[in-house]
Formats: structure tokens, C-alpha cells, sequence
């Protein structure tokens, strides 16, 4: 958490902050990530969570977005 000091008037003081948490990249193109791939692989218990941009990701439901890694794997299981 920074603190800063501020000085109002002949007054200072210090205020604390939650530090912003820095936006990491899309992984194929290095724009800012709006999402995280939700697809949970089979065997797993966690999702891919792999960071993306709007342009990357799969939409396959209400708020669920598979990445591009991730819609290939599934298109290669088999049917049964």
C-alpha cells in the first residue's frame, strides 16, 4: 500500500492507497487484457485464465470467453 505525503496549507499529512493493480497484456498481441479465458481443462479444477483482449476472445456463453489456445483444444476432442 503507498503512502504519499500531502501537505495542505502548513498542514501535511500522508495518505494511503491501494496500489492499482498494473493490466497485463493479451498474450497473442500484446493489447491491454479486458478478459481471462474461463474454460476449465479437463482434469483440472481451475480455469485457463490466460489474459485477452476483446478481439481474442471466444464468447461461448453469458460472461464465459475461451481463449484462442483454448477453442482449439476443445474443437480437437473427440465426439461421442
Amino acid at each position: 500500500m503507498p503512502c504519499k505525503p500531502i501537505k495542505v496549507g502548513e498542514i501535511t499529512g500522508i495518505v494511503c492507497t491501494r496500489s492499482r493493480r498494473r493490466r497485463r497484456p493479451c498474450r497473442w498481441c500484446d493489447a491491454l487484457a479486458t478478459r481471462l479465458c474461463d474454460r476449465v481443462k479437463p482434469g483440472r479444477s481451475r480455469p485457463c485464465n490466460a489474459p485477452m483482449c476483446d478481439q481474442h476472445a471466444t464468447s461461448v456463453g453469458d460472461d464465459l470467453d475461451h481463449c484462442p489456445d483454448c477453442v482449439k483444444a476443445a474443437a480437437q476432442l473427440p465426439l461421442f
